[in-house]
């Protein structure tokens, strides 16, 4: 048998990092099994339909900002990085990144209301994104 190695999301660490969840456990759930197909996320009550066409607007309205700004901008995919480490991999994509002549911004645009972990979610994307 293989030994996988945990992979872990950054969306899934800031949550734990913000305190929005207290259970460690979860996000090594995840990391072990997430990519297993032995996990289905449940929808519940969620558009996710409308919340991709209402974040795709709002990340094609906040790159033209941008980009009217001068800034060289590059969006989630291009973005993508994994950081290999000793235990686990650690893994992201902010949606946007712009480079301007003195500074790099990292943007991640969010549909709903601001929570700690949005926070933490951009401060790992600008500690681990190269």
């Amino acid at each position: 048998m293989v030994d996988r190695v945990p992979y872990i999301w950054v969306t899934w660490l800031a949550k734990l990092l913000a305190g929005e969840i207290d259970c460690e456990w979860s996000v090594w759930f995840k990391a072990h099994y997430a990519g297993s197909g032995r996990v289905k996320a449940v929808s519940g009550e969620f558009d996710r339909a409308r919340w991709v066409l209402d974040h795709t607007a709002l990340l094609r309205e906040c790159r033209e900002q941008w980009r009217e700004k001068g800034c060289e901008v590059f969006v989630e995919r291009q973005n993508r990085f994994k950081l290999q480490g000793k235990a686990a991999t650690l893994a992201g994509q902010p949606d946007l990144v712009a480079v301007g002549e003195d500074a790099v911004t990292v943007i991640d645009v969010k549909t709903g209301q601001r929570r700690d972990s949005h926070v933490a979610q951009v401060m790992v994307y600008m500690y681990a994104a190269p």
